[in-house]
Protein backbone atom coordinates (compact mmCIF):
# COMPACT_ATOMS: atom_id res chain seq x y z
CA UNK A 1 0.00 0.00 0.00
CA UNK A 2 2.87 2.30 0.81
CA UNK A 3 4.25 1.86 -2.67
CA UNK A 4 0.91 2.80 -4.18
CA UNK A 5 0.65 5.99 -2.11
CA UNK A 6 4.25 6.92 -2.79
CA UNK A 7 3.84 6.30 -6.51
CA UNK A 8 0.70 8.40 -6.54
CA UNK A 9 2.50 11.16 -4.65
CA UNK A 10 5.34 11.09 -7.16
CA UNK A 11 2.87 11.43 -10.00
CA UNK A 12 1.10 14.23 -8.20
CA UNK A 13 4.35 16.04 -7.48
CA UNK A 14 5.40 15.85 -11.12
CA UNK A 15 2.07 16.74 -12.69
CA UNK A 16 0.00 18.28 -9.95
CA UNK A 17 -0.63 21.76 -11.44
CA UNK A 18 -1.39 20.54 -14.94
CA UNK A 19 -3.47 17.58 -13.83
CA UNK A 20 -5.61 19.68 -11.52
CA UNK A 21 -6.19 22.10 -14.38
CA UNK A 22 -7.18 19.09 -16.48
CA UNK A 23 -9.60 18.02 -13.76
CA UNK A 24 -11.28 21.42 -13.72
CA UNK A 25 -11.50 21.47 -17.51
CA UNK A 26 -12.82 17.91 -17.51
CA UNK A 27 -15.61 18.80 -15.11
CA UNK A 28 -16.54 21.74 -17.32
CA UNK A 29 -16.53 19.70 -20.52
CA UNK A 30 -18.19 16.61 -19.09
CA UNK A 31 -21.64 17.69 -20.16
CA UNK A 32 -20.42 18.22 -23.73
CA UNK A 33 -18.87 14.78 -24.19
CA UNK A 34 -20.34 12.35 -26.70
CA UNK A 35 -21.94 9.47 -24.81
CA UNK A 36 -21.67 5.99 -26.30
CA UNK A 37 -24.76 3.78 -26.02
CA UNK A 38 -24.76 1.25 -23.23
CA UNK A 39 -26.89 -1.73 -22.37
CA UNK A 40 -29.79 -1.42 -19.94
CA UNK A 41 -29.56 -3.37 -16.70
CA UNK A 42 -30.52 -7.04 -17.08
CA UNK A 43 -33.75 -8.66 -15.90
CA UNK A 44 -34.36 -9.60 -12.23
CA UNK A 45 -32.02 -12.27 -10.80
CA UNK A 46 -34.28 -15.32 -11.03
CA UNK A 47 -35.35 -14.35 -14.55
CA UNK A 48 -31.82 -13.82 -15.90
CA UNK A 49 -30.22 -16.74 -14.03
CA UNK A 50 -27.77 -18.82 -16.05
CA UNK A 51 -28.43 -22.56 -15.83
CA UNK A 52 -25.85 -25.36 -16.03
CA UNK A 53 -26.63 -29.08 -16.07
CA UNK A 54 -24.34 -31.99 -15.19
CA UNK A 55 -26.12 -35.32 -15.18
CA UNK A 56 -28.91 -35.35 -12.57
CA UNK A 57 -27.82 -32.02 -11.04
CA UNK A 58 -28.53 -28.53 -12.36
CA UNK A 59 -27.51 -25.14 -10.98
CA UNK A 60 -29.05 -21.75 -11.75
CA UNK A 61 -26.98 -18.70 -10.77
CA UNK A 62 -27.29 -14.90 -10.78
CA UNK A 63 -25.12 -12.14 -9.29
CA UNK A 64 -27.04 -9.36 -7.54
CA UNK A 65 -26.33 -5.70 -8.15
CA UNK A 66 -26.32 -3.05 -5.44
CA UNK A 67 -30.00 -2.15 -5.68
CA UNK A 68 -31.06 -5.78 -5.97
CA UNK A 69 -29.25 -6.77 -2.78
CA UNK A 70 -30.82 -3.79 -1.02
CA UNK A 71 -34.27 -4.84 -2.23
CA UNK A 72 -33.75 -8.46 -1.17
CA UNK A 73 -32.20 -7.88 2.25
CA UNK A 74 -33.20 -4.35 3.20
CA UNK A 75 -29.57 -3.20 3.59
CA UNK A 76 -26.83 -2.08 1.23
CA UNK A 77 -24.30 -4.90 1.11
CA UNK A 78 -22.32 -3.39 -1.77
CA UNK A 79 -21.45 -0.39 0.39
CA UNK A 80 -19.54 -2.72 2.71
CA UNK A 81 -17.90 -4.76 -0.06
CA UNK A 82 -20.28 -7.74 -0.11
CA UNK A 83 -22.22 -9.16 -3.05
CA UNK A 84 -24.85 -11.92 -2.93
CA UNK A 85 -24.75 -14.72 -5.49
CA UNK A 86 -28.18 -16.31 -5.81
CA UNK A 87 -28.19 -20.05 -6.52
CA UNK A 88 -30.89 -22.63 -7.11
CA UNK A 89 -29.61 -26.22 -7.03
CA UNK A 90 -31.81 -29.02 -8.31
CA UNK A 91 -30.46 -32.37 -7.15
CA UNK A 92 -32.26 -35.27 -8.83
CA UNK A 93 -29.48 -37.63 -7.80
CA UNK A 94 -29.86 -40.27 -5.08
CA UNK A 95 -26.85 -38.87 -3.20
CA UNK A 96 -26.44 -35.73 -1.10
CA UNK A 97 -23.91 -33.08 -2.18
CA UNK A 98 -21.82 -30.62 -0.22
CA UNK A 99 -21.56 -27.13 -1.65
CA UNK A 100 -18.05 -25.63 -1.31
CA UNK A 101 -18.44 -21.82 -1.10
CA UNK A 102 -14.65 -21.49 -1.13
CA UNK A 103 -14.70 -22.50 -4.81
CA UNK A 104 -17.00 -19.56 -5.52
CA UNK A 105 -14.81 -17.07 -3.63
CA UNK A 106 -11.92 -17.97 -1.33
CA UNK A 107 -12.81 -14.89 0.74
CA UNK A 108 -16.54 -15.58 1.02
CA UNK A 109 -18.55 -14.24 3.98
CA UNK A 110 -20.65 -16.31 6.36
CA UNK A 111 -23.98 -14.78 7.52
CA UNK A 112 -22.61 -13.61 10.87
CA UNK A 113 -19.83 -11.69 9.09
CA UNK A 114 -22.37 -10.09 6.77
CA UNK A 115 -24.43 -8.96 9.75
CA UNK A 116 -21.43 -7.56 11.58
CA UNK A 117 -20.30 -5.57 8.55
CA UNK A 118 -23.66 -3.96 7.91
CA UNK A 119 -24.97 -3.55 11.47
CA UNK A 120 -22.10 -3.96 13.92
CA UNK A 121 -22.08 -6.18 17.01
CA UNK A 122 -25.81 -6.00 17.71
CA UNK A 123 -27.83 -6.27 14.47
CA UNK A 124 -31.62 -6.03 14.74
CA UNK A 125 -33.36 -9.39 14.92
CA UNK A 126 -35.37 -8.68 11.77
CA UNK A 127 -32.13 -8.28 9.80
CA UNK A 128 -30.64 -11.41 11.38
CA UNK A 129 -33.69 -13.42 10.33
CA UNK A 130 -33.65 -12.01 6.79
CA UNK A 131 -29.96 -12.70 6.16
CA UNK A 132 -29.98 -16.17 7.73
CA UNK A 133 -33.15 -17.20 5.89
CA UNK A 134 -31.60 -16.13 2.56
CA UNK A 135 -28.29 -17.92 3.15
CA UNK A 136 -27.90 -21.07 1.08
CA UNK A 137 -27.44 -24.33 3.05
CA UNK A 138 -24.21 -26.13 2.18
CA UNK A 139 -25.76 -29.61 2.33
CA UNK A 140 -27.93 -30.34 -0.71
CA UNK A 141 -30.18 -33.35 -0.03
CA UNK A 142 -31.09 -35.89 -2.73
CA UNK A 143 -34.26 -35.35 -4.75
CA UNK A 144 -34.48 -31.71 -3.68
CA UNK A 145 -34.46 -28.12 -4.93
CA UNK A 146 -32.47 -25.77 -2.70
CA UNK A 147 -32.09 -22.03 -3.25
CA UNK A 148 -30.44 -19.15 -1.44
CA UNK A 149 -27.45 -16.80 -1.40
CA UNK A 150 -23.70 -17.11 -1.03
CA UNK A 151 -22.04 -13.86 0.06
CA UNK A 152 -18.82 -12.93 -1.78
CA UNK A 153 -16.64 -9.94 -2.61
CA UNK A 154 -18.13 -7.22 -4.80
CA UNK A 155 -17.41 -7.14 -8.51
CA UNK A 156 -19.09 -5.05 -11.20
CA UNK A 157 -19.98 -5.80 -14.80
CA UNK A 158 -19.21 -9.52 -14.83
CA UNK A 159 -18.64 -12.03 -12.04
CA UNK A 160 -16.86 -15.34 -12.68
CA UNK A 161 -17.74 -18.11 -10.22
CA UNK A 162 -17.46 -21.88 -10.08
CA UNK A 163 -20.11 -23.75 -8.12
CA UNK A 164 -18.51 -26.92 -6.81
CA UNK A 165 -20.61 -29.80 -5.47
CA UNK A 166 -18.96 -32.76 -3.75
CA UNK A 167 -20.17 -36.22 -2.87
CA UNK A 168 -17.96 -39.17 -1.86
CA UNK A 169 -16.10 -40.31 -4.97
CA UNK A 170 -17.41 -37.58 -7.27
CA UNK A 171 -17.21 -33.82 -7.86
CA UNK A 172 -19.34 -31.66 -10.13
CA UNK A 173 -18.11 -28.23 -11.29
CA UNK A 174 -20.43 -25.60 -12.75
CA UNK A 175 -18.51 -22.59 -14.17
CA UNK A 176 -20.43 -19.33 -14.66
CA UNK A 177 -19.83 -15.79 -15.85
CA UNK A 178 -22.68 -13.71 -14.47
CA UNK A 179 -23.81 -10.23 -15.48
CA UNK A 180 -23.94 -7.72 -12.64
CA UNK A 181 -26.33 -4.74 -12.95
CA UNK A 182 -25.01 -1.23 -12.39
CA UNK A 183 -21.98 -0.83 -14.66
CA UNK A 184 -22.45 0.95 -17.98
CA UNK A 185 -21.73 -2.02 -20.26
CA UNK A 186 -21.57 -1.84 -24.05
CA UNK A 187 -24.46 -3.47 -25.93
CA UNK A 188 -23.89 -7.21 -26.13
CA UNK A 189 -22.05 -7.88 -29.42
CA UNK A 190 -23.76 -10.45 -31.62
CA UNK A 191 -23.70 -11.35 -35.29
CA UNK A 192 -27.41 -10.55 -35.55
CA UNK A 193 -26.95 -7.04 -34.16
CA UNK A 194 -23.70 -6.13 -35.94
CA UNK A 195 -24.22 -7.95 -39.25
CA UNK A 196 -28.03 -8.10 -39.64
CA UNK A 197 -29.32 -10.17 -42.53
CA UNK A 198 -25.84 -11.32 -43.58
CA UNK A 199 -24.68 -14.88 -44.10
CA UNK A 200 -21.11 -14.83 -42.84
CA UNK A 201 -18.39 -16.90 -44.56
CA UNK A 202 -17.53 -20.01 -42.55
CA UNK A 203 -13.81 -20.77 -42.69
CA UNK A 204 -11.56 -23.77 -42.12
CA UNK A 205 -8.07 -23.56 -40.58
CA UNK A 206 -6.33 -22.39 -43.75
CA UNK A 207 -9.08 -19.92 -44.54
CA UNK A 208 -8.98 -18.44 -41.05
CA UNK A 209 -5.20 -18.01 -41.14
CA UNK A 210 -5.43 -16.29 -44.53
CA UNK A 211 -8.28 -14.06 -43.35
CA UNK A 212 -6.46 -12.97 -40.20
CA UNK A 213 -3.28 -12.27 -42.18
CA UNK A 214 -5.15 -9.94 -44.54
CA UNK A 215 -6.86 -7.85 -41.85
CA UNK A 216 -5.74 -4.20 -41.72
CA UNK A 217 -2.60 -3.70 -39.67
CA UNK A 218 -3.96 -1.43 -37.02
CA UNK A 219 -6.85 0.17 -35.27
CA UNK A 220 -7.71 3.77 -36.15
CA UNK A 221 -7.30 6.68 -33.74
CA UNK A 222 -9.60 9.66 -33.10
CA UNK A 223 -8.16 11.70 -35.96
CA UNK A 224 -8.02 8.89 -38.52
CA UNK A 225 -4.40 7.91 -37.98
CA UNK A 226 -3.01 4.41 -37.41
CA UNK A 227 -3.30 3.45 -33.75
CA UNK A 228 -2.43 0.26 -31.84
CA UNK A 229 -1.82 -2.93 -33.87
CA UNK A 230 -4.26 -5.81 -34.21
CA UNK A 231 -2.19 -8.59 -32.66
CA UNK A 232 -4.61 -11.18 -31.28
CA UNK A 233 -7.59 -13.20 -32.53
CA UNK A 234 -9.94 -15.25 -30.36
CA UNK A 235 -12.27 -17.94 -31.68
CA UNK A 236 -15.28 -18.91 -29.59
CA UNK A 237 -18.63 -17.70 -28.34
CA UNK A 238 -18.97 -14.53 -26.29
CA UNK A 239 -19.77 -16.73 -23.30
CA UNK A 240 -16.49 -18.62 -23.72
CA UNK A 241 -14.50 -15.41 -24.16
CA UNK A 242 -16.08 -13.99 -21.01
CA UNK A 243 -15.39 -17.16 -19.05
CA UNK A 244 -11.75 -17.44 -20.11
CA UNK A 245 -11.02 -13.79 -19.31
CA UNK A 246 -13.12 -13.32 -16.18
CA UNK A 247 -11.79 -16.51 -14.60
CA UNK A 248 -8.30 -15.01 -14.85
CA UNK A 249 -9.20 -11.67 -13.28
CA UNK A 250 -10.01 -9.62 -16.39
CA UNK A 251 -12.88 -7.20 -15.86
CA UNK A 252 -15.31 -5.60 -18.26
CA UNK A 253 -14.37 -2.02 -19.07
CA UNK A 254 -17.04 0.61 -18.64
CA UNK A 255 -18.32 2.36 -21.76
CA UNK A 256 -16.46 5.62 -22.42
CA UNK A 257 -18.46 8.60 -21.16
CA UNK A 258 -17.97 11.89 -19.37
CA UNK A 259 -18.43 10.24 -15.98
CA UNK A 260 -16.03 7.43 -16.91
CA UNK A 261 -13.35 9.95 -17.91
CA UNK A 262 -13.78 11.85 -14.66
CA UNK A 263 -13.41 8.62 -12.70
CA UNK A 264 -10.10 8.03 -14.47
CA UNK A 265 -8.80 11.51 -13.66
CA UNK A 266 -9.87 11.26 -10.01
CA UNK A 267 -8.31 7.78 -9.70
CA UNK A 268 -5.04 9.01 -11.15
CA UNK A 269 -4.87 12.03 -8.84
CA UNK A 270 -5.69 9.93 -5.77
CA UNK A 271 -3.49 6.99 -6.71
CA UNK A 272 -6.43 4.59 -6.36
CA UNK A 273 -7.24 1.52 -8.43
CA UNK A 274 -10.04 1.57 -11.00
CA UNK A 275 -10.97 -2.02 -11.91
CA UNK A 276 -13.66 -1.10 -14.44
CA UNK A 277 -12.25 2.11 -15.92
CA UNK A 278 -13.14 2.89 -19.53
CA UNK A 279 -10.58 2.45 -22.30
CA UNK A 280 -10.28 5.01 -25.06
CA UNK A 281 -12.25 4.30 -28.21
CA UNK A 282 -10.37 3.01 -31.26
CA UNK A 283 -11.93 2.01 -34.56
CA UNK A 284 -11.56 -1.18 -36.55
CA UNK A 285 -13.85 -2.85 -39.09
CA UNK A 286 -15.60 0.52 -39.39
CA UNK A 287 -16.63 0.91 -35.74
CA UNK A 288 -15.36 1.38 -32.20
CA UNK A 289 -14.54 -1.73 -30.18
CA UNK A 290 -17.49 -4.00 -29.50
CA UNK A 291 -16.24 -4.78 -26.02
CA UNK A 292 -13.14 -4.10 -23.93
CA UNK A 293 -11.61 -5.89 -20.96
CA UNK A 294 -8.82 -4.93 -18.62
CA UNK A 295 -6.67 -6.46 -15.93
CA UNK A 296 -5.56 -3.82 -13.48
CA UNK A 297 -2.31 -3.67 -11.63
CA UNK A 298 -1.25 -1.65 -8.60
CA UNK A 299 -1.92 1.82 -10.05
CA UNK A 300 -4.64 3.17 -12.32
CA UNK A 301 -1.88 4.15 -14.77
CA UNK A 302 -0.79 0.52 -15.08
CA UNK A 303 -3.09 -2.07 -16.61
CA UNK A 304 -3.42 -4.57 -19.43
CA UNK A 305 -6.30 -3.83 -21.75
CA UNK A 306 -7.89 -5.75 -24.59
CA UNK A 307 -10.27 -4.43 -27.24
CA UNK A 308 -12.32 -6.90 -29.30
CA UNK A 309 -14.28 -6.63 -32.53
CA UNK A 310 -16.62 -9.36 -33.78
CA UNK A 311 -15.36 -10.25 -37.26
CA UNK A 312 -17.66 -10.83 -40.27
CA UNK A 313 -16.57 -14.49 -40.55
CA UNK A 314 -16.87 -17.68 -38.51
CA UNK A 315 -14.64 -20.72 -38.04
CA UNK A 316 -16.67 -23.94 -38.21
CA UNK A 317 -19.63 -21.93 -36.93
CA UNK A 318 -17.70 -20.30 -34.07
CA UNK A 319 -17.44 -16.54 -33.63
CA UNK A 320 -14.13 -14.88 -34.54
CA UNK A 321 -12.89 -11.85 -32.57
CA UNK A 322 -10.16 -9.51 -33.82
CA UNK A 323 -8.28 -8.10 -30.86
CA UNK A 324 -5.78 -5.48 -29.79
CA UNK A 325 -3.87 -6.13 -26.58
CA UNK A 326 -1.40 -3.72 -24.97
CA UNK A 327 -0.04 -2.86 -21.55
CA UNK A 328 -0.52 0.61 -20.09
CA UNK A 329 2.43 2.02 -18.16
CA UNK A 330 1.42 5.64 -17.59
CA UNK A 331 -1.09 8.44 -18.05
CA UNK A 332 -0.39 11.59 -20.05
CA UNK A 333 -2.20 14.60 -21.48
CA UNK A 334 -3.90 13.75 -24.76
CA UNK A 335 -3.60 17.18 -26.37
CA UNK A 336 -7.36 17.11 -27.05
CA UNK A 337 -10.21 18.81 -25.28
CA UNK A 338 -11.91 15.45 -24.72
CA UNK A 339 -10.83 13.14 -23.31
CA UNK A 340 -8.05 15.29 -21.81
CA UNK A 341 -5.91 12.34 -20.68
CA UNK A 342 -4.85 9.08 -22.27
CA UNK A 343 -2.80 6.05 -21.30
CA UNK A 344 0.72 5.47 -22.57
CA UNK A 345 1.45 1.92 -23.72
CA UNK A 346 4.54 -0.15 -23.04
CA UNK A 347 6.52 -0.35 -26.31
CA UNK A 348 6.93 -4.15 -26.17
CA UNK A 349 3.45 -5.07 -27.41
CA UNK A 350 4.52 -8.70 -27.95
CA UNK A 351 4.91 -9.04 -24.18
CA UNK A 352 1.28 -7.98 -23.77
CA UNK A 353 0.28 -10.54 -26.39
CA UNK A 354 2.22 -13.24 -24.50
CA UNK A 355 0.64 -12.18 -21.19
CA UNK A 356 -2.85 -12.70 -22.62
CA UNK A 357 -1.81 -16.02 -24.13
CA UNK A 358 -0.58 -17.21 -20.73
CA UNK A 359 -3.87 -16.21 -19.10
CA UNK A 360 -5.94 -18.02 -21.72
CA UNK A 361 -3.84 -21.16 -21.41
CA UNK A 362 -3.96 -21.01 -17.61
CA UNK A 363 -7.76 -20.77 -17.79
CA UNK A 364 -7.57 -24.26 -19.38
CA UNK A 365 -10.06 -23.15 -22.02
CA UNK A 366 -7.53 -22.68 -24.85
CA UNK A 367 -7.70 -25.58 -27.29
CA UNK A 368 -5.56 -24.59 -30.28
CA UNK A 369 -2.92 -21.96 -31.00
CA UNK A 370 -1.49 -20.50 -34.17
CA UNK A 371 0.23 -17.35 -35.40
CA UNK A 372 0.01 -15.53 -38.70
CA UNK A 373 1.42 -12.43 -40.31
CA UNK A 374 0.09 -9.14 -39.01
CA UNK A 375 1.27 -5.57 -38.67
CA UNK A 376 4.81 -6.44 -39.79
CA UNK A 377 8.02 -6.45 -37.80
CA UNK A 378 9.33 -3.26 -36.19
CA UNK A 379 12.68 -3.24 -34.40
CA UNK A 380 13.36 -1.55 -31.08
CA UNK A 381 15.76 0.75 -32.94
CA UNK A 382 13.10 1.69 -35.52
CA UNK A 383 9.74 1.42 -33.75
CA UNK A 384 6.31 2.14 -35.16
CA UNK A 385 4.10 4.69 -33.44
CA UNK A 386 0.44 4.64 -32.47
CA UNK A 387 -2.11 7.45 -32.61
CA UNK A 388 -0.82 8.93 -29.34
CA UNK A 389 2.76 8.94 -30.70
CA UNK A 390 3.77 6.13 -28.34
CA UNK A 391 6.54 3.98 -29.86
CA UNK A 392 6.16 0.21 -30.06
CA UNK A 393 8.20 -2.65 -31.47
CA UNK A 394 7.00 -6.11 -32.45
CA UNK A 395 7.72 -9.29 -34.38
CA UNK A 396 4.65 -8.34 -36.42
CA UNK A 397 2.69 -11.54 -35.82
CA UNK A 398 -0.88 -12.15 -34.69
CA UNK A 399 -1.78 -14.92 -32.28
CA UNK A 400 -4.89 -17.01 -32.94
CA UNK A 401 -6.38 -18.84 -29.95
CA UNK A 402 -9.34 -21.19 -30.26
CA UNK A 403 -11.37 -21.71 -27.10
CA UNK A 404 -13.28 -24.80 -25.98
CA UNK A 405 -16.10 -25.44 -23.54
CA UNK A 406 -14.47 -28.17 -21.44
CA UNK A 407 -11.41 -27.34 -19.37
CA UNK A 408 -8.32 -29.43 -20.07
CA UNK A 409 -4.69 -29.40 -19.05
CA UNK A 410 -2.52 -26.83 -20.81
CA UNK A 411 -0.26 -29.62 -22.12
CA UNK A 412 -3.05 -30.73 -24.48
CA UNK A 413 -3.11 -27.49 -26.50
CA UNK A 414 -2.61 -28.08 -30.24
CA UNK A 415 -0.33 -25.90 -32.38
CA UNK A 416 -1.22 -25.42 -36.05
CA UNK A 417 -0.07 -23.20 -38.91
CA UNK A 418 3.41 -22.14 -39.97
CA UNK A 419 4.20 -18.68 -38.55
CA UNK A 420 5.48 -18.63 -34.98
CA UNK A 421 7.63 -16.40 -32.80
CA UNK A 422 11.10 -17.85 -32.22
CA UNK A 423 10.27 -19.27 -28.77
CA UNK A 424 7.02 -20.88 -29.93
CA UNK A 425 8.74 -22.21 -33.08
CA UNK A 426 11.35 -23.94 -30.95
CA UNK A 427 8.61 -25.49 -28.82
CA UNK A 428 6.77 -26.71 -31.91
CA UNK A 429 9.87 -28.38 -33.37
CA UNK A 430 10.80 -30.28 -30.20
Amino acid sequence: MGRQINAANRCGAAMKPSMYIVLLISMTLAGCAVERPFEADPAPPETRAVIRQDGPVSVAAAALGAQESRDALGVSLHDVGIQPIWLRIRNDDTASYWLFPIAIDHDYFIPSEVLRRVAGRHPPQELVTRVENNALPVLIPPKSVTSGMIFVRVEEGLKAVTVQLMTPGHRRDFPFVLEVPGLHRPPVPSQRRIYPGQTLPDLDDAGLIDYVATLPCCTIGPEGQEADPINFVLVGSLELVRLALASRGWTLAEVMSSSASLKMVFAFLSGSRLPYGAVSDLRFLGRTQDVAYQKIRELVAERNHLRLWLAPVTWHGQAVWAGQISRDVGVKLSGRLWPPTTHEIDPSVDEARFYLLQDLMTSQLAQRLSYTKGVGAAAKTAPRRNAENDPYYTDGLRAIVMLKEKRADTSTIELFGEHYPVSARQLRNE
